[in-house]
């Protein structure tokens, strides 16, 4: 029998059910990762479309980073004002108060909305970019790094030489780590900071990573006070199940770690074959639930056409991020239809 999408989502979401934590990364991971740049107003009818259809308790609404490096991220913070003032029921933050928006959309839409998500910003680990993230009162921000060197470097040369004229050598892991303390364990610097560790357990650049070296890595930033969210991020979309439980196991019976804390960002690796690929992606949801593992970085492109082509790409161009269709369907694979 073939389950509509509400069907599932239905299902998954009743008390019965292993209840997840569902982080939207549409709007930064994958339409950065789309040649077309979209308007503001687009961007504001996407973002209403996942919050009224999906619901998330987090999203990731884009990134503070230079629009000379990443056009498609321009007005990220303009959005990310315009999302608290409509869907979040807490204190708007006083200087967005006298600020006059020139709408022509009904602002007044949170007064009976009662799905309370947190926004996040993407913010790049410098000091640049986190003093920005402090100065414009960004509660919420997620920051990223990577298991390897060489793909670390490759991404913050990216961020630190686009914008300027003078080259200066990208920031080693070392010093990354360095700064990330240095902010978030200051109280009243940011509420929520997420931190993805890429090359889980692959790099594009170095291929298969040593366990154990994952291993450790994932307890230094697990311990790392200021971080509420340590996210495991499958860059290359071809984990092994054997290398994320040996990982998981570790760090859960040999480290005595609470696993809570831990996220997963996986992606769905199109030119290997479909079937392997769901099946293991499957089977890791499935462990990581039972490790208490519940939250999972999900993008609605797979399951919504937001309209008059707002978004149009065939997504076997890319390896993209795993759905909410595909999420729960593994729910209901693993943990209803037994």
């Amino acid at each position: 029998m073939r389950l509509s999408l509400s069907l599932l989502k239905n299902m998954v979401n009743t008390k019965i059910y292993p209840q997840i934590k569902k982080f939207d990364v549409t709007m930064r991971d994958v339409l950065e990762s789309i040649p077309k740049k979209y308007t503001l107003d687009e961007k504001k009818k996407i973002l209403k479309k996942i919050m009224n259809v999906y619901k998330p308790h987090s999203l990731e609404i884009g990134s503070i980073i230079s629009p000379q490096i990443k056009p498609q991220m321009k007005d990220s913070y303009e959005l990310y004002k315009y999302a608290i003032n409509l869907y979040n029921i807490t204190e708007i933050q006083n200087e967005n108060e006298n600020e006059n928006e020139n709408e022509n959309e009904n602002e007044n839409e949170n007064e009976n909305n009662i799905n309370v998500c947190d926004f996040y910003l993407a913010v790049p680990p410098t000091e640049k970019y986190l003093d920005i993230a402090k100065s414009l009162n960004i509660k919420n921000i997620s920051l990223n790094t990577s298991i390897t060197e060489s793909f670390h470097k490759q991404c913050n040369n990216f961020t630190n030489n686009t914008n300027s004229s003078k080259h200066t050598e990208p920031l080693s892991i070392k010093e990354t780590k360095d700064i990330i303390k240095k902010y978030v364990n200051v109280p009243g610097n940011f509420d929520n900071v997420k931190l993805y560790v890429s090359c889980i357990t692959h790099c594009p650049i170095k291929g298969k990573q040593d366990n154990e070296h994952i291993i450790n890595e994932l307890y230094e930033y697990l311990n790392i006070d200021g971080i509420s969210e340590v996210c495991l991020t499958d860059t290359c979309g071809n984990i092994r199940y054997s290398d994320f439980t040996h990982i998981i196991d570790y760090l859960n019976i040999e480290m005595n770690y609470n696993l809570e804390k831990l996220s997963l960002h996986l992606h769905m690796n199109h030119s290997n074959n479909n079937e392997n690929n769901y099946y293991t992606i499957d089977n890791i949801i499935k462990y990581s639930i039972i490790n208490n593992i519940k939250k999972f970085d999900l993008s609605s492109f797979e399951n919504i056409y937001f309209g008059n082509g707002i978004i149009n790409v065939d997504v076997k161009q890319f390896n993209n991020n795993i759905s909410y269709n595909r999420i729960y369907k593994s729910i209901y694979n693993n943990f209803i239809h037994k």
